[in-house]
């Protein structure tokens, strides 16, 4: 009897020890859980300013893969920012990256959907934040990538955002394409007539913050990059002369405006300019 009694004791000891270490370890495994969880919440800081880059209409994530393959860099982040304003992200960066690269596309980048990129863009930028602290960048836009930063810029822009220190446009039709807007020709003082979209920009120029630009202009010989008018892109002359160091350069060789992203003299200068070499 005594015997039936140790057993029932002993049994029940048994169970509450093993209840108990049970309830210890999973303590344990989600103490380590939350502190895996909040180090992967932690944004990694980056040690050095990134370049972020935004293509023109219907480009992706892979619109500069020949221009970074020029840069020699391999440490790229590509971003795309969905209509539902989810993103997604491939690649990685690490603090240790060198001139580290972030591409930030968008799934719908037709023309109509100009206004809405301005505001995705910061959402693709604030998602890229919140993986990896920056408080500075540099920015590179082919064709209407310019577009997209002068209306996020205008109307998305907010002083808990990165601040911008240097952007460089590439053919940027500032005054629109149509003819009727944009004389084609090799001089420039004011636009043949104010685009809606050029006018827009002019109203809310007073919300660009401070930035240094470069302004790209192709030209192959007719005024003209064969998409894009000279007097176009010159336009952004009066959207950023009184931001910063507002600087222009016509380019002459390899100008058509697709070939801009990789011609030799924009490379040149995203050292010089964006990347501040030899300085």
């Amino acid at each position: 009897m005594y015997r039936k009694k140790w057993l029932r004791w002993s049994s029940l000891v048994v169970i509450v020890g093993s209840f108990f270490a049970l309830s210890v370890s999973e303590k344990l495994a989600a103490d380590t859980f939350t502190s895996n969880f909040l180090q992967q919440k932690r944004p990694l800081q980056l040690t050095q300013i990134p370049l972020i880059m935004v293509p023109g209409t219907g480009g992706t994530t892979e619109r500069f893969d020949g221009l970074i393959t020029s840069l020699q860099t391999t440490n790229v982040l590509k971003v795309t920012v969905h209509k539902d304003e989810q993103v997604t992200m491939t690649g990685k960066l690490t603090n240790k990256s060198n001139r580290p690269i972030i591409v930030i596309a968008f799934e719908d980048a037709s023309d109509e959907a100009l206004v809405e990129q301005g505001k995705w863009f910061q959402i693709g930028l604030q998602a890229v934040v919140a993986r990896y602290a920056f408080s500075e960048y540099t920015f590179l836009g082919h064709s209407n990538g310019g577009l997209i930063l002068t209306q996020y810029l205008e109307d998305y822009y907010t002083k808990k955002d990165p601040m911008i220190l240097r952007a460089m446009t590439l053919g940027t039709p500032y005054n629109d394409m149509p003819e009727r807007y944009n004389e084609q020709k090799m001089t420039f003082d004011t636009p043949k007539e104010y685009s809606p979209q050029l006018t827009n920009y002019l109203a809310n120029q007073a919300r660009i913050p401070s930035i240094d630009v470069y302004n790209i202009i192709g030209d192959t010989g007719e005024a003209t990059d064969e998409v894009v008018t000279m007097t176009s892109v010159l336009s952004g002359r009066l959207v950023y002369q009184d931001k910063g160091a507002y600087q222009e350069k016509i380019i002459t060789d390899d100008a058509e405006h697709s070939a801009l992203v990789e011609n030799v003299e924009v490379i040149s200068l995203i050292h010089t300019f964006l990347w501040q070499e030899n300085k």
